[in-house]
């Protein structure tokens, strides 16, 4: 027999075959050759994957020159932390492309920060939104209570600025106070004892959430003349919803004469905090020793 000769050459995917023959009757036997399978050579890309576009890399047989191709996936965005853009956006940035992302911010719940501001802050980027609270008050005596959406709630006294204050609660004199006169007789009966006659100052009040039982008043002489005697201010409170005073002399008058008084009214809440002062001039015509046929005028001192 004759060596294995080649007769079909082997291919990377197709079987050879190899033939032996006799040298003396020509007889011949056959056998295959196995495939000899791809040679490839490692994998090359043709084109980068990018954060958002697929990656294609193919190999080569070194044989047959046949090619394989495959896909990578898009390595996807890597983006860095949010970060502060404006009061309605924040950004992030692809550390691999640059690429950017805005969106608006992710409010937390509105929240108290202190007295006077609240705000949101947001839950990506961190920046917080202030403004000031949107205030309620109620009113409650000589306090409130203001509240605000987000949740902050402080009962503090009144903060009186000429008889108002933010809640709603207002004490004002309504109009200029007038006069009347009381004998002392007549002021004895209640038990107490006066020497002289008695002016009494009527003073008309309008009041908004807050009662006289909240309320304190004082009179005060501030100025004036006294040709006889010296004017003084007693027993200031209130009847009703009005106020009132009762003024007198330390001495009782011998002859009628006019005589001037500048009066200081403090009205007072009961936290001790002043509410309202007004000064007013009282000008009153005393007969001798007597209220008969007395006559007063009262004048606002701005």
């Amino acid at each position: 027999m004759s060596n294995w000769m080649i007769t079909v050459e082997p291919t990377c995917l197709n079987e050879g075959l190899e033939t032996m023959t006799c040298s003396r009757c020509d007889h011949s036997e056959t056998r295959t050759i196995e495939a000899l399978g791809h040679n490839w050579t490692d994998w090359k890309t043709s084109k980068e994957a990018t954060c958002e576009d697929d990656d294609k890399e193919y190999r080569e047989c070194e044989r047959c020159h046949e090619k394989e191709y495959q896909t990578i996936e898009a390595l996807g965005h890597a983006y860095g932390a949010w970060e502060y853009v404006d009061d309605n956006t924040h950004q992030r940035v692809c550390d691999n492309c640059g690429e950017k992302e805005v969106s608006e911010h992710s409010w937390n719940e509105l929240a108290s920060i202190d007295d006077t501001n609240h705000g949101r802050v947001c839950s990506e980027c961190g920046h917080q939104k202030t403004e000031a609270h949107n205030l309620t008050y109620t009113p409650n005596g000589s306090q409130h209570t203001k509240e605000c959406t987000c949740g902050y709630s402080v009962t503090e006294n009144h903060v009186w600025k000429d008889g108002n204050c933010d809640c709603g609660a207002a004490v004002q004199i309504s109009s200029i106070p007038t006069v009347s006169f009381m004998t002392k007789e007549d002021a004895s009966t209640g038990g107490a004892r006066f020497d002289y006659d008695l002016i009494l100052l009527n003073i008309p009040l309008t009041l908004n959430e807050i009662t006289t039982s909240n309320l304190k008043l004082s009179a005060n002489i501030i100025g004036g003349s006294q040709d006889e005697g010296v004017w003084h201010a007693i027993m200031p409170g209130f009847s009703g919803t009005n106020g009132i005073a009762m003024i007198g002399l330390a001495s009782e008058p011998t002859s009628e004469r006019e005589y001037n008084c500048d009066l200081a009214i403090t009205i007072s809440d009961s936290n001790g905090s002043t509410v309202l002062i007004k000064n007013y001039k009282i000008t009153i015509t005393l007969s001798s020793a007597s209220v008969t046929g007395t006559t007063g005028n009262v004048s606002e001192i701005n």
